[in-house]
């Protein structure tokens, strides 16, 4: 992810920021005590969290309380500061998420006070980006567990950050606006993300913040759209891949059907290669003149993984765009003759109901049988 460390314009000089508030004191000094007194009680209850384990949860609903009370520009990058501080190999907050033995409770509402501390920074927004993918790239040499459970929460807080820029705000431009420039760097460091991660184990909060990013930022998304989609494809026909992950990248590729729909030669592209790379791998091609089998290549004995991930992933796309492509008849199905005048669509339709048979003839795989079931349900 080269370059995108600065992406977001961080400001780095905390004395620029100190600059900048020395004439806020000299116009109010009440003002500069009482928020000393905040700043003071917020350090303190950050420290009671980590030393306090039965009434943490109070400390950090004290917290929220004091966000409440209206602050300077100066005093929430302060708060800011203090919550992803670096102590040691984490700040407080990471340190809850990477408790084992804390509750989901206690985790969500931390995370939801991370969001709300990084909300609050209006402009300055880009700190917390800044800060959180830096965080996220980095591995943990002690435990994965750990390391898994912290990725996991500061993807919640930046869906909870996400949910809270538009949500009864989107009439106000001092909130929704300078959040919205941020969204297109956003996407190009989850993109980095899912480029680069060695393990799938924060997989399923990176698909949430994509699915909230395109419900609030429809049109940023959509310039994103190809590129998201293809990471994901990449990640689906892995064989070392789960099944639940799976389904969970075939939910999302569904949740994403308004953007299918302008992008339907994209999906039509997609599906032809995944035919195009089975019939390679088997080395069987299906043609109007009927299936050509490469016995050379043909000649092993079980499918490969590989093959019936190739399939399980035309069928996610299959059936996202199913809604969405003009319908044929059974009748059309079983016709034998496809012609130049036939539609893509129908012909690729024809094409891989003829491989799934002949393939499931081939090898007579009872979960070959399942899939391209599935799959044909879904044209």
């Amino acid at each position: 992810m080269s370059g995108s460390r600065n992406r977001y314009g961080r400001r780095s000089s905390y004395q620029h920021r100190q600059h900048q508030t020395q004439s806020h004191f000299q116009h109010s000094h009440s003002q500069e005590n009482r928020e000393s007194a905040k700043l003071s009680r917020i350090h303190s209850l950050l420290s009671r969290i980590s030393d306090e384990n039965e009434r943490r949860l109070s400390h950090v609903h004290q917290i929220n309380s004091l966000l409440s009370d209206p602050c300077s520009s100066w005093e929430k990058m302060q708060i800011f500061d203090a919550v992803t501080r670096i102590q040691g190999n984490s700040s407080v907050f990471e340190t809850v998420f990477e408790d084992i033995r804390a509750t989901v409770n206690f985790k969500t509402t931390v995370a939801k006070c991370l969001a709300l501390i990084a909300f609050n920074l209006n402009n300055e927004i880009s700190s917390y980006f800044h800060w959180l993918f830096e965080r996220l790239q980095i591995t943990s040499t002690n435990s994965i567990e750990r390391e898994k459970e912290r990725k996991i929460w500061l993807l919640f807080s930046l869906k909870e950050v996400l949910s809270r820029n538009v949500s009864g705000t989107s009439q106000n431009v001092s909130t929704s606006g300078p959040f919205q420039q941020f969204i297109p760097g956003l996407l190009q460091d989850l993109e980095g993300l899912l480029d680069s991660m060695d393990r799938s184990d924060c997989f399923p909060g990176i698909l949430e913040v994509l699915e909230k990013i395109a419900e609030k930022y429809p049109q940023e998304f959509g310039e994103r759209f190809q590129d998201v989609i293809d990471l994901l494809v990449g990640w689906y026909i892995d064989t070392s891949v789960s099944d639940s992950l799976q389904s969970l990248i075939a939910e999302t590729f569904k949740k994403l059907r308004p953007f299918w729909s302008q992008y339907l030669n994209f999906a039509y592209e997609l599906m032809s290669h995944f035919l195009a790379d089975m019939e390679v791998f088997t080395g069987v091609t299906v043609s109007q003149e009927g299936p050509q089998i490469d016995k050379k290549t043909a000649e092993e004995e079980t499918i490969q993984s590989n093959i019936k991930a190739l399939l399980s992933c035309f069928h996610a796309v299959a059936d996202a765009v199913a809604t969405i492509l003009p319908q044929v008849s059974s009748d059309e199905f079983n016709e034998t003759t496809i012609n130049e005048s036939t539609h893509p669509y129908d012909r690729l339709r024809a094409w891989i109901i003829k491989f799934i048979l002949v393939i499931g003839e081939m090898y007579m795989d009872a979960e070959w049988f399942e899939k391209g079931a599935s799959c044909i349900k879904s044209l």
